[in-house]
This record gives structure tokens, C-alpha cells and sequence, in this order.
């Protein structure tokens, strides 16, 4: 969101880039590779264990 401000005044809406255009982590045009079902449940299991929290159950629709 682009809003018109004072230069002087320019994180008056706080959104870190004082004034400017917002930085972009990667070129346009590329994607994330999305996690498998497996990679995301081993994923939540690894921080759960890491917090004390409940694992997720393996539900056997590893491929």
C-alpha cells in the first residue's frame, strides 16, 4: 500500500521503509517449492518436540 507522505513525516504509517519502495527477497517470476505432506508433518513434530507440544500422528498416507 502505497500512501503519500511527508518526506519528513514518512513512517508515520510505520511500515519500515521509510518513505520507499518495499524491498523484494527474490526476483519476480519465482516460486517456493511447496512441502509434501511428510516434509510438513516431520517439520510440526520437530518444534513440537523442541515446545513440549502434542506430535502429530502419522496417518499412513506417506508416499
Amino acid at each position: 500500500m502505497k500512501v503519500y507522505t511527508d518526506p519528513i513525516d514518512a513512517e508515520a504509517i510505520p511500515d519500515g521503509t521509510f518513505g520507499g519502495a518495499r524491498f523484494r527477497s527474490r526476483n519476480r517470476g519465482t516460486t517456493t517449492r511447496c512441502w509434501s505432506p511428510a516434509e510438513q508433518r516431520d517439520h510440526y513434530n520437530a518444534l513440537a518436540v523442541a515446545i513440549g507440544a502434542p506430535l502429530r500422528p502419522d496417518d499412513g498416507a506417506a508416499a
